[in-house]
């Protein structure tokens, strides 16, 4: 990379990371196609059980909501790959290019944020699970395994958020926004440092008025167009950083509550 450029670097190292994002997340969704396929055999065998023989196969519940955790994080990096979220666009696209620009700057900065954080917490409650030897409610399978495969699947989502990053700096460095870039990068910082310095406000101190200030900047996100999911838990995990007064009990939310949701 001697004699290379800032925006040529960020261009190859973003196109290097979405090759390699491409690679793992179609094995990732491929896996996840599978086990959607394959969840229907338990239940199916179980309504059959039952109707037959009065009976009810054992796990049915867990093998299902367990699947159905694998199948959500399996796709997510596929779906990042191939720009198939769902977002609103009708302010986004009345936007100027230049506006729109810093904006997918700055909605995937964040969004690598979110979920490098949501890994490393998905990792720590899967370590968790282990040495509290938990298992799932009926047939007490052991939970960190298929904690720490969702936590696999969302190192592709990362990879593939973090390509997007770098092809998205590489565009305005092309482009020469450079005001726009400086202004992408103030509002990643800024919504990275905003729990910290809001927490000894009123918000911090009621609910009430955290939960209307987390709606209505659900709703600029959203009209930003930011992804509606990736919208709705960066604003949930802002909120719990705000309301509670460590960061403990917020890390410790992210980390199980996207897969005990998800299962």
């Amino acid at each position: 990379m001697k004699g290379m450029s800032i925006e040529q670097i960020c261009t190859a190292l973003g196109q290097h990371l979405s090759r390699m994002s491409r690679k793992v997340n179609i094995v990732f969704f491929s896996i996840a196609t599978v086990l959607l396929i394959l969840m229907a055999l338990p239940a199916t065998v179980d309504v059959l059980a039952r109707y037959l023989f009065s009976y009810s196969v054992p796990g049915t519940v867990d093998i299902t909501e367990l699947a159905l955790a694998m199948i959500i994080f399996g796709v997510m990096g596929y779906v990042n790959d191939n720009d198939s979220h769902i977002r609103v666009t009708l302010l986004l696209e009345k936007l100027p290019e230049h506006v729109r620009a810093v904006l997918r700057y700055s909605s995937s900065g964040l969004s690598v944020a979110l979920f490098a954080c949501m890994t490393y917490c998905m990792y720590a409650n899967g370590v968790n699970k282990f040495l509290g030897n938990e298992g799932s409610y009926s047939i007490s399978l052991p939970l960190y395994i298929f904690v720490f495969i969702c936590t696999a699947f969302l190192i592709g989502h990362v990879l593939s958020l973090s390509a997007q990053t770098l092809l998205h700096l590489a565009d305005l460095l092309r482009s020469r926004r450079y005001a726009g870039l400086l202004a992408g990068t103030a509002l990643v910082a800024a919504g990275m440092a905003a729990p910290f310095f809001l927490q000894d406000t009123v918000l911090g101190g009621d609910p009430a008025a955290l939960g209307i200030t987390g709606v209505s900047a659900l709703m600029v996100l959203l009209f930003l167009g930011m992804p509606i999911g990736t919208a709705m838990a960066g604003i949930g995990f802002l909120g719990m950083l705000i309301f509670y007064p460590t960061p403990r009990t917020a890390l410790s939310m992210l980390g199980g509550s996207p897969f005990s949701t998800a299962s």
